[in-house]
Parts: structure tokens; sequence; C-alpha cells
């Protein structure tokens, strides 16, 4: 097994809109996500130095649209490819591009951040060991007065899995007590939790996962447009999702204190809170 995801055309061409180029919510943050972002970093002055892990297009804009010099680093040559100009041209303009690993971060780019922002990072990281080692390069990263913003994905206090189930799904979705987006992304995270999961390395198998949802669509159980939904939430490998406990336990390890936002109004918010990570002042 790879210790960490690169995201590969199929990846792509699966949870972003072949038009607009606009990943699927909630694997991309919405409207509501995204003010919360840019609400923890706004206020410095124009040109602060931010990095953005990654190359997620509603970060990306917003940062621009505060006036800051965005560097975003990434390591896959699809992502680079396929997201480069996702976004407006005068944005595009301001930021640069560099592809590398995050895990080395502090040398690679020889440079501190006032902000550091990362949407759906730490699910592609694999090992226990990579997790930790890249909070503490984040920290190595950031200015003393910076802050790290991050949306999780976590087993966290709100979830009763019981009801998260394929089949409460379906039955939920079928309903109407939730959307499309609420669906699909569940499915692929919770739905094959008892199958796909391991709670001894917190890993998500979703080829085990989308393996089970082919045969439900053969066999009748999931309808067309079911399938399809289901699908735009693709992924081929594996992805690490730690109950709240740990994540929170590896940020304090490291010095972080955080504050946590959880939204309502769509039941993703319940898995996917946002952290606001700073580390203490040095005098």
């Amino acid at each position: 097994m790879k210790k960490h995801n690169v995201w590969d055309k199929n990846v792509f061409q699966s949870r972003f809109d072949k038009t607009s180029k606009k990943g699927y919510v909630p694997g991309s943050p919405d409207d509501t996500d995204l003010a919360t972002y840019k609400a923890a970093v706004k206020g410095a002055s124009d040109y602060t130095p931010v990095l953005v892990m990654g190359m997620t297009l509603g970060l990306r804009e917003a940062l621009c649209s505060l006036n800051y010099s965005v560097t975003c680093l990434e390591i896959s040559d699809d992502a680079i490819s396929f997201l480069s100009n996702g976004i407006s041209k005068p944005c595009r303009k301001k930021e640069q591009i560099v592809k590398g690993n995050w895990l080395e971060m502090s040398t690679l780019l020889n440079q501190q951040y006032r902000y550091i922002v990362g949407d759906g990072v730490f699910p592609n990281i694999l090992e226990f060991s990579d997790q930790a080692l890249l909070i503490r390069e984040i920290g190595r990263a950031l200015e003393s007065t910076g802050k790290f913003v991050t949306r999780a994905c976590l087993v966290t206090k709100e979830l009763d899995l019981e009801n998260w189930t394929a089949v409460r799904l379906v039955e939920r979705y079928r309903d109407n007590a939730i959307n499309s987006a609420e669906f699909g992304h569940a499915m692929r995270i919770w739905g094959c939790y008892e199958e796909a999961y391991d709670q001894d390395t917190y890993l998500l198998d979703n080829n085990t996962v989308y393996g089970i949802y082919e045969k439900w669509y053969a066999n009748g159980k999931l309808t067309k447009e079911e399938h399809e939904i289901v699908n735009q939430q693709y992924f081929g490998g594996h992805h690490f999702y730690p109950p709240e406990e740990y994540w929170e336990s590896l940020l304090k390890k490291a010095g972080f204190s955080f504050k946590k936002t959880t939204h309502t109004g769509y039941i993703y918010y319940d898995y996917l809170p946002i952290y606001e990570c700073s580390l203490p002042l040095k005098i």
C-alpha cells in the first residue's frame, strides 16, 4: 500500500463537473465551509504569504480575493494539469504552483507562511507516523503568529453509525430525508463501514466500497441515478478517517491549540468539522 495518495485522472473525471471543473460537494467544500475558511484567515495585509496544500479551487479563489500571495503545493501532475486554470484568470496570475510532497514542505519551500490551509488533506496520508510528521511539518512552515486551517473527516461523537449503513442511507434518500450530496458522500465513507473500514489502522478501503455498490447496481439494489450519484464521490484507494479523539490528540501533541467549527444543516457537517489551529507564541 502507498503511504499517501496521489490523485489521478480517474478521480478528477468522477469527482468534478466536466464543464465547470468544480468539485462535487461535500468532497469539495461548500459555500458555508468556504466562508468559514475565509473568516479564519482574513485581516492580514496585502500580499501576506499563504500556502494551500493541494489545488482546491474554492480555497484558492477565496485567498486570492483577500489579495494574499498564494502558493499551492501539490504532488500530482494530473491535479496540476486538471485544476491549474480552474480559477479566474486574475487569481491564477497572482498565485504560484509548486510540485512537491507535503511531508517535505518545510525544506522544499524554505519559507514560513502566515496561513496554511488544506481541505481534506490528512485522509490522503495513510500511515500513523506520517500523520504526525505532516503536523510537525506544518508547524515548522508556519510563522510564529500563523494559523493552520483544515476541514477534517472524522469518526465524530455526533455519528450514530447504525443510521449510516448503505441500506439506511438509500432509504433516507428515497424518502427525501437527505439530498444527493449528503447521500453520495455518506455512501462512500459510512455506507460500508462494517465491511471496508479497519478500526485498527483507521483506513477505509474504497475499492471494497465501490465493489459492493457495483454488485448492488447489477442486482437492482441501486437505481441508475443513485449509482451515478455514488460514483461522483469515487476514489479507488484507501483513506485515513480517524476518531475525533485521535485527531485532536495529534494536534495537541504537536503543540497546537485549536477551535473546532461544526456547521448544521446537512448531515455531512457532522463528520466534516473545520479546525483553526495555532501554535503558542515564542517569547
